[in-house]
């Protein structure tokens, strides 16, 4: 029986969930006795593996050598196949700050989400890129760029490829090229094969001592090559077996890319951040209470928190959860009240697992209807998605 939310949407389109199984980069983590990322001018493959064992394991990122040894060691060019025509799928961007443990900070240059100590799940804060945010100009934020794809010389749909820039430059470019294809294209961007490519250009810099220095840095794009421009519209996935198997399930199904933060943490802390400005969360964090604020914003800001706590707690759907804050814009503390009365009736009402297994009852009222409706006859159900973090 399929599962809304989890393996098929509403309409019972099949969701296609797949793992980052294989990473592009330009650069690799310290080596030797210097506490700085490598800087490459050639993509490198990698491919996920395990450090240490048992409890120990860890996610860890390894040289992909059957992929290293088919594209050459020095590959500046890639063939790729794009999975979406969104190009805020294909490619996720946002401003970032990360630390040893987890995302510390996101936003979108205006606004921002921060975990604090008062609020770990995160909570609006102030100020963002565009009202220069210290944390940016420190570079303890920087824009993050994430694209999804396949590789061309490797199409299954197994499996899925990423690679991450921090360049402002890559960012723009590569986000300018898949506007571009999509407008020459109809809006199609899913199942297009392009070419990704690394190029050097010369930059300058200000050192630490304050003088102008000039340097040369990489550059990632995207480009469709095409000699006529109707080729576009009906460029496509080539027609070999391979391919149009992955444009059959590439046209049918919703494919869900699974990047969870745990595992980038690492991999983007080592590849992008030199070791002596990554530092614990619990010290990034330990001044967060000790700005200046408003008393009547801050009281707001702690409401919000726990509102937005008790909506995750009570897993309200979306459309719930803007319901019950349209309905009680006005009075938000009594919004928190309800919310509290409604958590703690059901942990009183809640049956241990003694008395569920005698009863054949569910631990967890409200998934069967019962005691699961918050007011209006509306039962709270799980939500199908959470906020990206």
């Amino acid at each position: 029986m399929p599962i809304v939310g989890l393996t098929h949407k509403s309409d019972g389109t099949a969701m296609l969930r797949r793992s980052v199984t294989t990473k592009l980069a330009i650069g690799l983590p310290p080596n030797g006795n210097s506490d700085h990322p490598q800087r490459l001018d050639h993509f490198v493959f990698q491919k996920k593996g395990q450090s240490s064992s048992g409890a120990n394991a860890e996610v860890a990122w390894e040289i992909d050598e059957e992929k290293t040894r088919h594209y050459g060691k020095n590959c500046r060019e890639v063939s790729i196949i794009l999975l979406d025509n969104s190009p805020d799928i294909v490619f996720r961007t946002e401003y970032a700050w990360w630390t040893k443990t987890q995302k510390q900070c996101w936003g979108d240059g205006e606004t921002a989400t921060r975990r604090t100590d008062q609020n770990p799940r995160g909570e609006d804060w102030e100020p963002c890129a565009n009202d220069d945010c210290p944390d940016l100009t420190a570079e303890r934020c920087r824009p993050s760029g994430d694209l999804y794809f396949l590789l061309a010389d490797f199409p299954t749909l197994g499996t899925i490829c990423k690679l991450h820039t921090s360049s402002y430059q890559s960012i723009r470019e590569i986000y300018a090229a898949l506007e571009d294809i999509r407008n020459a294209t109809g809006g199609r961007l899913m199942g297009l094969r392009v070419k990704m490519f690394v190029r050097p250009e010369k930059n300058a810099y200000t050192d630490k001592k304050g003088s102008r220095m000039s340097g040369t840095k990489h550059v990632v794009g995207l480009e469709l090559a095409t000699n006529d421009i109707k080729q576009l519209v009906g460029q496509t996935i080539e027609a070999s077996d391979a391919f149009q198997s992955v444009k059959q399930q590439l046209d049918v199904h919703s494919v869900q890319i699974e990047d969870p933060e745990a595992e980038q943490v690492a991999a983007i802390t080592a590849e992008f951040y030199p070791a002596s400005d990554i530092k614990p969360a619990s010290e990034d964090t330990e001044n967060a209470g000790n700005r200046s604020e408003d008393p009547d914003q801050k009281a707001l800001r702690e409401i919000t928190g726990r509102i937005e706590s008790a909506f995750t707690d009570l897993k309200l759907t979306t459309a719930r959860r803007q319901a019950l804050l349209d309905q009680h814009r006005k009075d938000l503390p009594g919004l928190m009240e309800r919310l509290a009365r409604e958590l703690e009736r059901r942990n009183t009402s809640q049956p241990g697992p003694n008395e569920a297994a005698r009863t054949g009852g569910s631990p967890h009222p409200g998934q069967n209807g019962g005691s699961g409706n918050l007011g209006n006859g509306t039962p709270a159900r799980p939500e199908n998605s959470r906020r990206n973090r």
